[in-house]
């Protein structure tokens, strides 16, 4: 029979939960274990971590890890976790306060490390952001975008014709970045976090958030420089470099609006602008434990933007207080011009240009605007130090969200929860 472990209550400093494992052995049939009624016991670990390559700007993960100690008679959660049958891919974890889902993952199976002589046993548990790199937007012959049925979209959302009912392929940005976290799970939801970019057709008219901003289908899953074979015939999308699945285009929309986007869990994924305008959340003195402060840390000295449709071709920014021979090269596509505002019933019109929030005068088209955020991100001093901070309290703020801690201001990458210790250890790059 299929396992399910439930361990509840689970009583804490930092409060009571209940965690509920489900072992997919390939049965049809379930049998349910209460862990404390067979001496299943949780040992010193029970950690939840989110956290992302702040140069490589790779998406974020929510990771949960867990130890127990099973003196049950026959070692039945060992047996369940360790036998040939299980399907890591449906076997899965629910970490719970009361009625609220904090963590929902599925078991890595090389995560997994077994005790024998102290009977102790470690398990991580993942969202399954895998799915989105094992989909290919494009079928194996690059001729046509089979992927894109994957979003619920059939070829009337792929005509590339500007013309005709606009309504039914253009797409909300948002949309399309939901449409692709619910190709890992339907249900899920995403968190997008406030958003300090606003768009214009003109550079007086530049008021338009985010959550207002169209994209051309077309165009978004396009291949620059060759002709369409389905449909529509011959035509040309500005796709950069010819992501070849959605985690890739993933990675692209996020460099494409300043943020950094993840499953924090199975049900959640969240998109967060990384050099945010809101309002840090204040560590009270009284909950800071320590802060480490670190060495100077290896930093981006030069970034290569391309825009695929060529018009722009290739933007270089460097630091120059290094020298040449100390430079260390990000090298980043761009999508070309596929962003609209809709300004009536199938009628759209260009985002050309875009600004900041805190800068009403400083409206840039769109391929300059891109540079000089990033290099406000990457070069203008505060990546010089990585921080790790200490607090007391595993309740209080928000994964990503700057952070403030005596004086400074912190760009969080790393974020570890210990539910035991009643503690998080942060890591952050300071912000100025």
């Amino acid at each position: 029979m299929n396992k399910r472990f439930v361990y509840d209550p689970v009583q804490l400093v930092s409060g009571t939960y209940s965690i509920e494992f489900f072992f997919d052995l390939g049965y049809s049939t379930l049998e349910t274990v209460y862990c404390l009624d067979n001496d299943i016991r949780l040992l010193d670990e029970l950690k939840l971590k989110y956290d992302y390559d702040v140069d490589e700007l790779i998406t974020l993960l929510g990771t949960f890890r867990i130890k127990l100690l099973d003196n049950s008679y026959n070692n039945i959660f060992v047996k369940a976790a360790l036998d040939k049958r299980i399907d890591y891919r449906t076997s899965q974890i629910f970490f719970r306060k009361g009625s609220s889902v904090i963590f929902h993952g599925y078991l890595d199976d090389e995560s997994i490390e077994y005790n024998l002589r102290e009977k102790e046993i470690v398990l991580e548990y993942k969202p399954k952001s895998y799915v989105l790199k094992e989909k290919k937007i494009w079928n194996d012959e690059g001729t046509f975008p089979s992927g894109i049925m994957e979003l619920g979209w059939d070829s009337l959302n792929l005509n590339p014709l500007e013309s005709g009912q606009k309504d039914l392929y253009h797409s909300k940005v948002h949309e399309v970045i939901e449409r692709i976290f619910k190709i890992i799970q339907p249900t899920i939801t995403v968190d997008f976090r406030p958003h300090s970019w606003r768009f214009g057709t003109t550079a007086s008219n530049c008021n338009t958030a985010l959550s207002s901003l169209y994209v051309l289908n077309y165009y978004l899953f396009g291949k620059y420089g060759e002709q369409f074979t389905w449909n529509f015939g011959n035509g040309l999308g500005l796709s950069p470099g010819e992501p070849e699945n959605f985690m890739e285009l993933l990675k692209f929309l996020s460099f494409e609006f300043g943020a950094i986007s993840g499953m924090v869990s199975s049900n959640k994924a969240v998109f967060v602008e990384l050099n945010s305008l809101t309002n840090p959340y204040e560590i009270p003195e009284s909950e800071i434990l320590d802060v480490v402060y670190k060495v100077d840390r290896p930093t981006i000295e030069r970034l290569e933007l391309n825009q695929a449709n060529g018009t722009y071709n290739w933007s270089v920014i460097q630091n120059s207080n290094k020298k040449v021979f100390e430079f260390e090269t990000m090298k980043k596509n761009i999508f070309g011009d596929i962003y609209r505002i809709r300004t009536g019933t199938n009628q759209y019109s260009n985002a050309s240009y875009c600004r900041r929030t805190n800068e009403s005068s400083g409206v840039l088209v769109r391929e300059y605007f891109l540079p000089k955020y990033w290099k406000g991100f990457f070069f203008d001093g505060h990546r010089k130090r990585t921080d790790e901070i200490r607090i007391k309290n595993v309740e209080g703020f928000y994964v990503a969200d700057l952070i403030k801690a005596y004086e400074y201001t912190y760009h969080p990458f790393s974020q570890e929860i210990d539910y035991i210790e009643n503690e998080i250890t942060l890591e952050g790059i300071i912000k100025t």
